[in-house]
């Protein structure tokens, strides 16, 4: 095929995409097939019904060429009655005269309703000529489907034209072959932002947010079954901002096009809406467990964990340590520093805690300056004593809070399952007796709890009793 005859197809194709009207479309067809072919004639004639009686609809005519076939000539008859796709030549006499006519049949379905054809003097006319006019008859064809599927869209919504135009949901048709809008009303301009014209352009994919938009597959806007479908999209507005969608799809056949109309409803606010409930939930379910200043668990969440490495630990034969941490001097900073450089503080401290310890680890706050670490699954206890040494490294590096840097230090009190203790309750609370005996020890240092450690404690509060 030659550059000019696929010039002239590719744009009567353009010209049928962009809706231009059939009968300005027709005319421009016959005019380049006269240019392409170099015919004396381009007709094209059409029946109001199929394979009905043929009328010339337009032609396209060169000074002293041969006229165009009468529309009631056998051969033009017989072209329509056969539904031709490929092209047909004859010859005639006309006035004495030989001439050749080659016609093709342009299709609307399974019908054909329009008749393609050129006529000239010339005693042949060659492949090149017939291929032309057969696939400039396909273009037309399939122009002619896409305005009568365009006709069959207004045609379904012609009586309930407000209904649709007003609908408080998105509503669109859809042509099941292309994929494109074919229409949409108020609220989709409205909820996406796109011009009607724009539409018209689009395929429902161009809706998609980029998570499907690579990969539509069954989760494009209609998969074409029978019937309504259902699915939940997430659509992405003309200015980019998201739109859950919630689309209803019905297929409805007429004659042999098919379209879909498209419900939407926009999901955007109540999903929102229903996001903020469950993190708000989320939240206090967290806030429950957790210290709000710190952001490490709380007593309750410690309980919990504490209880599930005990019965680990029993079952695997480990030890667990429960340490019980006091920030030394903490008053002193809240006095000559402020609240504000105290809070600071703690939040470092329990921000370094976390970095010195396993994941599988608990550090909780308890209130205050006071932090309990529960190790679980120690192997052997001198593995452990690493890990306090790495405590009271941490801890005692500068610390930068409003008003300069501070050096603090930690009493830390130590207990063990199984031989400190059987319980959480009495874990912690032999391990809070090691930590006052780390302060009493000259504060920065770390106790391990022992019978003798619980003596000297039973010793101070009898002390203090007596006082």
């Amino acid at each position: 095929m030659s550059v000019k005859a696929a010039s002239a197809l590719l744009a009567i194709s353009q010209a049928a995409l962009r809706g231009v009207a059939w009968d300005e479309l027709v005319h421009d067809a016959l005019q380049r097939l006269r240019d392409v072919t170099s015919c004396d004639v381009a007709a094209f004639y059409a029946a109001s019904e199929a394979n009905g009686p043929l009328t010339l609809h337009d032609e396209v005519r060169r000074e002293g060429g041969v006229e165009a076939l009468p529309p009631g000539d056998p051969y033009l008859a017989r072209t329509a009655g056969e539904g031709a796709s490929g092209s047909f030549a004859t010859r005639v006499r006309a006035r004495g005269e030989t001439r050749r006519d080659i016609a093709a049949g342009v299709r609307t379905g399974a019908d054909t309703y329009s008749v393609l054809s050129i006529g000239s003097k010339r005693v042949a006319a060659g492949p090149p000529d017939r291929r032309f006019l057969r696939e400039l008859a396909e273009i037309l064809s399939t122009a002619r489907r896409a305005e009568r599927r365009r006709h069959a869209a207004e045609l379904l919504f012609q009586r309930s034209r407000a209904v649709f135009d007003h609908n408080p949901n998105a509503k669109m048709i859809v042509d099941v072959a292309t994929n494109r809008f074919i229409d949409v009303n108020y609220t989709a301009i409205a909820w996406y932002g796109y011009t009607r014209e724009q539409f018209l352009a689009m395929t429902t994919n161009d809706l998609l947010a980029p998570e499907y938009a690579q990969h539509p597959g069954p989760k494009a806007a209609a998969d074409h079954r029978e019937g309504a479908t259902t699915v939940d999209l997430k659509h992405r507005r003309a200015d980019g901002s998201r739109l859950d969608a919630h689309v209803t799809s019905i297929s409805i056949a007429r004659e042999d096009d098919k379209v879909y109309v498209m419900n939407v409803q926009d999901m955007t606010a109540r999903n929102d809406a229903l996001a903020r409930a469950l993190q708000s939930e989320a939240q206090l379910a967290h806030d429950a467990l957790h210290d709000r200043l710190t952001g490490l668990p709380n007593r309750s969440l410690l309980n919990e964990r504490l209880a599930t490495a005990i019965v680990r630990a029993r079952e695997m034969n480990r030890t667990v340590a429960v340490l019980f941490i006091d920030v030394d001097q903490f008053k002193h900073v809240n006095d000559t520093m402020g609240h504000a450089a105290g809070d600071m503080l703690l939040k470092e401290i329990a921000k370094r805690f976390r970095s010195a310890t396993r994941q599988t680890d608990c550090v909780a706050r308890m209130g205050g300056d006071e932090f309990i670490a529960v190790f679980g699954e120690i192997a052997e206890v001198d593995q452990f004593a690493k890990v306090v040494r790495d405590l009271e490294r941490v801890t005692a590096e500068p610390i930068h809070v409003p008003g300069g840097d501070i050096t603090v230090t930690c009493s830390i009190g130590v207990a063990l399952f199984p031989q400190d203790g059987q319980d959480a309750e009495t874990l912690i609370r032999n391990a809070d007796t090691a930590m006052y005996q780390a302060k009493r020890d000259g504060r920065a240092t770390t106790c391990f709890f022992s019978p003798t450690v619980q003596h000297s404690a039973d010793e101070v509060r009898a002390l203090q009793v007596a006082v």
